[in-house]
């Protein structure tokens, strides 16, 4: 591992801008981004989801100067599948000022959820970025699913007040025995 070398940063923004007197200014940190495919033109056929551009901002710095250290952002998906973004040899100057390293990330977003990105130097991770990547599939109207429409009522009936099946209306206009003695029969 690389001694007196940290990362006080590292993150996904909006902006980023270095000043010459060593400030930076950041707009608005990012760790979650929408990306909504749109449908394509013909029905059942999707269009490749596009890659999303997105600013980062790592700030390395050392105690005593530093030539030649190998830099790397690894990205790992949800479903564990790692790969290489890019990798950076930098020096640093030493006396903990900050040696930063910027720019813009392309990615395509195959996958929905979390998405953890090493910052290595010289192979040791010292820093994680991540960034949530949700992918929202729109649909065409006639794509869209539609609720079942509920069934018919069933024809009114009549029945009898009397009935013991009164609530279903298929109670027979005869009946049989009294109604005090509630015999009777229902159906047709």
């Amino acid at each position: 591992m690389e001694a007196g070398i940290f990362i006080p940063y590292a993150i996904f923004c909006e902006t980023f801008e270095e000043h010459p007197d060593g400030t930076v200014t950041i707009g608005r940190v990012i760790d979650r981004i929408t990306c909504v495919e749109k449908p394509s033109g013909r029905l059942g056929i999707r269009a490749e989801l596009p890659v999303l551009r997105v600013r980062y901002a790592v700030c390395f710095k050392s105690a005593a100067p530093v030539s030649g250290a190998k830099t790397a952002l690894r990205c790992r998906r949800p479903s564990g599948e790692e790969f290489e973004v890019g990798n950076k040899s930098l020096d640093l100057a030493g006396d903990y000022k900050g040696t930063f390293l910027s720019g813009t990330l392309n990615i395509r977003p195959v996958e929905t959820g979390w998405h953890v990105f090493d910052v290595t130097v010289n192979g040791v991770v010292r820093a994680q970025m991540v960034l949530h990547l949700s992918v929202v599939r729109e649909t065409n109207k006639s794509e869209s699913i539609q609720a079942p429409a509920k069934a018919p009522a069933p024809p009114a009936r009549k029945g009898s007040r009397v009935c013991y099946a009164h609530m279903l209306g298929n109670c027979s206009k005869k009946m049989f025995g009294n109604t005090s003695s509630a015999i009777i029969s229902c159906g047709n």
